[in-house]
């Protein structure tokens, strides 16, 4: 209902942090990010499961995700 900071972050099944697709404010509404299946230093990881989370000033959610190419 309000503009609020959001952080999008992705992991590896290990936990290890991938990449940060997103940080910064966000206008109330839906919105779409994308994740393109590489690191923060362009390194393109292969099809599987990963994590991810979605943090707000007032949320946290968690889930899991398949990619496949």
């Amino acid at each position: 209902p309000e503009t609020q900071d959001v952080r999008i972050e992705i992991f590896s099944a290990d936990g290890r942090l991938i990449d940060r697709i997103a940080d910064g404010a966000f206008s109330s509404g839906c919105h779409s990010v994308i994740w393109n299946g590489k690191d923060a230093s362009g390194r393109k990881w292969p099809t599987g499961i990963y994590l991810y989370t979605i943090r707000t000033n007032s949320e946290s959610h968690s889930g899991k995700m398949l990619m496949v190419k």
